[in-house]
């Protein structure tokens, strides 16, 4: 089921480019398009296996507010992605996407009072140096990417940092 996903993820950006680079839609519409079929698809699921439609309205607040989460934190990170791809292309929107571990590392070694441990620095600089070198080729003084590529790509990776920040606060432990 992983890799599906990876896959389909890979497709969902090339297929993006393409639709950008050939009919130019606005990546509002395209994202709005995509969540719509794709809540579409879940309700049908939902309807195959037997599972009540509006349950989730019976259940509390606590599903509502998972609604809420998945609607407004998935969708801006949709967005962010899917615009990142509209001003750059897709393996540069991937690539800037894969910082935001890097965010959620040292959010979590601030919340923890803790400095990151060796893998987890050696990841921080391995992607930090791989997106310098996409996006200036290892000359500082030249970007070759879109500066509005690269600010979407941290807009994403902070939509992301922010979604894993407030998923996981009840999993934290307190001190």
């Amino acid at each position: 089921m992983v890799m599906l996903s990876a896959a389909m993820w890979g497709l969902s950006g090339v297929c993006g480019q393409f639709l950008f680079e050939n009919y130019h839609p606005d990546p509002v519409w395209l994202i709005a398009v995509r969540q719509v079929a794709a809540g579409l698809l879940f309700l049908l699921y939902m309807s195959i296996k037997g599972i009540p439609l509006f349950d989730i309205w019976k259940s509390g607040h606590k599903n509502i507010k998972e609604l809420l989460w998945f609607t407004l934190g998935l969708l801006g990170a949709q967005f962010m992605y899917y615009y990142t791809i509209s001003v750059s292309n897709a393996p540069t929107s991937t690539i800037l996407q894969y910082q935001a571990p890097i965010y959620i590392v040292l959010w979590q070694a601030f919340v923890r009072k803790r400095m990151p441990e060796g893998r987890e620095l050696l990841g921080v600089v391995l992607a930090m140096t791989g997106v310098f070198l996409i996006s200036t080729h290892g000359n500082p003084a030249h970007l070759v990417i879109s500066p509005a590529a690269l600010v979407s790509g941290e807009v994403y990776n902070h939509t992301i940092q922010f979604l894993h920040k407030t998923r996981i606060k009840s999993l934290l432990p307190r001190d």
